[in-house]
């Protein structure tokens, strides 16, 4: 299917469907980026009718990349790019302020990647130069997230970002 087809696809809305419902949509479109092929595999996530994630898996099992676009109303969209490598999502918070209903949006995210994704860790990070930094650290200490102190082992040492980390723990679910 065409690119276009495809964000067809992701705009319509079916009455009646189950909120966790998934429907995979796969499909085998060699992308070239840099001089490394990608193997795009796109998958919907019609949680809410409100949040689309697509992913490019490169080949070589680097990192898979995700795009997650929640839905703020019928003509505005907030997204997240990120990088799923092993058990980590990693989430760039956007320049410029913070769309209205992104919080919201930003939890369907982290609902998507403990319950499909079955992360063990979210990390965020942003630009400590950023006017909004104390706003966006108390939103998303608010919504569980910490801190990540400097040295940590699983964040690059870049002493102009902030990061945080939502830990996840999977290893005790399916409590039957």
């Amino acid at each position: 299917q065409s690119n276009e087809q495809l964000r067809e696809l992701t705009r319509r809305k079916t009455p009646g469907m189950l909120s966790s419902y998934i429907i995979l949509i796969v499909f085998s479109e060699l992308m070239r980026k840099d001089g490394i092929e990608l193997m795009n595999h796109v998958f919907l996530s019609l949680q809410d009718d409100k949040l689309t994630v697509t992913q490019a898996s490169p080949a070589s099992g680097n990192p898979s990349f995700l795009r997650f676009s929640y839905q703020l109303n019928e003509r505005r969209s907030a997204f997240w790019d990120t990088a799923l490598s092993g058990d980590s999502l990693f989430l760039e918070i956007p320049a410029g302020p913070l769309a209205e209903g992104s919080k919201e949006g930003l939890t369907a995210l982290l609902g998507f990647a403990e319950e499909k994704i079955k992360v063990n860790f979210v990390f965020l990070w942003f630009h400590k130069n950023r006017e909004d930094r104390l706003s966006i650290i108390k939103t998303f200490h608010y919504m569980g997230l910490e801190m990540v102190k400097p040295g940590h082992p699983m964040v690059p040492a870049r002493p102009d970002l902030a990061f945080m980390v939502y830990s996840l723990d999977n290893s005790s679910s399916d409590e039957e």
